[in-house]
C-alpha cells in the first residue's frame, strides 16, 4: 500500500473513531493491508475510549511496535474501568516513560478507587499540571467527600473551566450545604447554561423547587439537559 494510501486510511479511520463508529472503524483496520505506528494506536485509543478493556489489551498484544501514547492509551482504558491493580503495574513497572497524560490516568484511578492520599501525593510530585489534571484530583476529593479540601484545591487552581466549578457545585449539593454551593455558583464569571443547570439542579435535589424553576426561567438559553432537569424536579416533588 503506498504512503499516502496509509494517510488517508488513517485520516478515516481517526474519523471513524471521533465519531464513535468502532465497528466501521475496526472493519477499515482490518481491511488495510499495512498499518502503521498510527494505525495502531488510533484504534487502541479508540477502544480504550470506549471503556472496550478486552479489545484494547487485545490490539496492544498485537502492536509491532509500542510507543508512550499507547502505553498511556492501555493505563486509561485499565483506570477507566477501575483496574487499579493493572493500571499500578503499568504505571509503575512497564511504561517506559510517564508524562503528564499518565500521571493524571494514575491519578484518576486512584481517585475512583478511593486512594485520595495516593492520588494527592502523586499529583504533587507531578513536575507540571495541566487543567486536566487539577480537575481530575480535584473530582477525586468531591469523590472522597473531602468537600473542604476539594475548596482549598479550587481556590488554588491556575485556571479555572465549568467542569471545576460544576463538580464542586454537585458536590456539596449532593451533601446538603446549598449556601456553599451557592457560593461557588456566585463565583463563577460567566454563567453557562451547563452551570446553570447544575446549580438548578442542586436546588431541585434539595426540595426548593420554587428556587429552580426561578433560575430555569431566568435562563436564556435553555438546553435539553435543562429542560429534563427541570422536568424531574417537578416529577420528583410531584408538582404536576
Amino acid at each position: 500500500m503506498p504512503e499516502a494510501s496509509i494517510v488517508s486510511c488513517n485520516t478515516m479511520l481517526a474519523a471513524f473513531a471521533k465519531a464513535g463508529e468502532l465497528d466501521l472503524a475496526r472493519d477499515l483496520f482490518d481491511r488495510m493491508p499495512e498499518k502503521d505506528i498510527i494505525s495502531w494506536t488510533t484504534i487502541l485509543a479508540a477502544n480504550a475510549r470506549a471503556g472496550f478493556l478486552d479489545r484494547s489489551c487485545e490490539v496492544f498484544a498485537q502492536m509491532p511496535l509500542v510507543n508512550l501514547v499507547s502505553w498511556n492509551s492501555i493505563l486509561t482504558a485499565n483506570a477507566q474501568l477501575g483496574d487499579l491493580v493493572s493500571a499500578i503495574e503499568i504505571f509503575h513497572e512497564l511504561i517506559p516513560e510517564r508524562n503528564l497524560v499518565s500521571s493524571t490516568a494514575m491519578i484518576a484511578a486512584l481517585g475512583q478507587a478511593g486512594r485520595l492520599d495516593a492520588a494527592k501525593k502523586l499529583f504533587d510530585e507531578m513536575p507540571f499540571r495541566d487543567l486536566v489534571s487539577w480537575t481530575v484530583i480535584l473530582a477525586a476529593y468531591c469523590q472522597s467527600r473531602n468537600l473542604s479540601g476539594a475548596t482549598w484545591l479550587l481556590d488554588r487552581m491556575p485556571e479555572r473551566n465549568v467542569v471545576a466549578w460544576t463538580t464542586v457545585i454537585n458536590a456539596f449539593a449532593q451533601e446538603g450545604n446549598l449556601e456553599e454551593a451557592e457560593r461557588i455558583f456566585r463565583e463563577i464569571p460567566v454563567q453557562t447554561p451547563v452551570s446553570l443547570t447544575v446549580m438548578l439542579t442542586a436546588y431541585a435535589v434539595n426540595g426548593h423547587l420554587d428556587l429552580a424553576k426561578d433560575l430555569f426561567d431566568g435562563m436564556k438559553e435553555r438546553d435539553l439537559v435543562a429542560w429534563n432537569a427541570m422536568l424531574t424536579a417537578f416529577v420528583e416533588s410531584n408538582s404536576f
